[in-house]
């Protein structure tokens, strides 16, 4: 019931009827765009208002969707080019994302107070039909659930790391209802989309930040030549703590924290550029490179 060709088939399936109600959303609400204020738009801050929104499209997309790069990777037609997979994710993920940010820029012009409004899913809602509200918001919720369908086959391994074991449909059911409700109260009951959407992200980004840069350094600097060893894939007794890797995450996690601030602590340095964006989770990327990078050169040099 729960195999990779049904995840799939339910995640295309969404995908296409979630995505043709967005593009109907999007054309609904192009025609509305005042082009001549559009053309007069002042540029913001590159270092406290770009970087950060980038920092927040990374931890939303390509930082979070990295849990699931092990299950989309080992279904994959060995015969298929590395390239071309990579092409594609990174097409299919940039294309969509690119479209929806440039529209969300022409409604800035004739829905001035959704650039600043805490709930913009609402804003934006006003400013369409009223036949087509109640679709809109299926849409919006919708979007917000086919992206996590296909890492549902990591369930059963994301709760074993918990020392949480049951079966491989508990843990999916587990993970589905929780994939459904978040998404259901952050957009309809919390009175703060934006701000519990830009914590939830920022924090989770952190983590998660830290851990892709340490798999990262580890495969360039030692995968990559050498390759995985089959009783390190196999032996769960061999080699059970990476040190190392646990070192560098813990690092980036401290130092993204520090700089960071949220509504229920405030970082000590997360001041002046660093107040209120996430330029924490950058950091915390750099960190668990650098410090993993440099233990590995370390521990090099003491075996020469």
């Amino acid at each position: 019931m729960f195999g990779q060709n049904t995840l799939v088939k339910i995640q295309t399936f969404f995908t296409y009827v979630f995505g043709g109600l967005t593009l109907l959303v999007l054309i609904i609400l192009i025609p509305q765009t005042n082009w001549s204020e559009l053309m007069n738009i002042s540029s913001g801050s590159w270092v406290e208002g770009f970087l950060p929104a980038v920092s927040i499209i990374i931890a939303g997309t390509g930082i979070s969707w990295s849990i699931a790069a092990a299950d989309y990777s080992c279904y994959q037609n060995p015969g298929h080019p590395s390239k071309s997979i990579f092409t594609s994710v990174t097409l299919g993920a940039f294309i969509p994302l690119f479209v929806i940010m440039s529209v969300g820029v022409l409604m800035s012009t004739s829905v001035p107070e959704l650039a600043t409004s805490a709930n913009p899913i609402e804003v934006i809602s006003q400013a369409l039909p009223g036949w087509m509200t109640i679709l809109y918001f299926i849409t919006a919720l919708g979007g917000l659930i086919p992206q996590c369908i296909i890492s549902l086959k990591s369930a059963r391994v994301n709760l074993e790391t918990l020392n949480i074991h049951v079966s491989n449909q508990v843990a999916v059911w587990i993970h589905a209802v929780i994939m459904i409700l978040l998404p259901v109260y952050v957009l309809f009951i919390s009175e703060d989309f934006l701000g519990n959407f830009q914590m939830f992200l920022g924090l989770l980004g952190i983590g998660l930040a830290a851990w892709a840069a340490t798999f990262l350094a580890d495969f360039v600097c030692i995968r990559k030549r050498a390759n995985y060893e089959e009783r390190l894939l196999t032996d769960k007794e061999y080699n059970k703590v990476n040190y190392k890797g646990i070192i560098s995450w813990l690092a980036g996690v401290i130092t993204g924290f520090l700089f960071t601030n949220s509504p229920f602590f405030n970082g000590p340095f997360a001041k002046g550029i660093f107040q209120d964006n996430s330029w924490g989770m950058l950091l915390a990327f750099d960190i668990s490179v650098s410090v993993y990078t440099f233990m590995i050169a370390v521990a090099g040099a003491s075996k020469k």
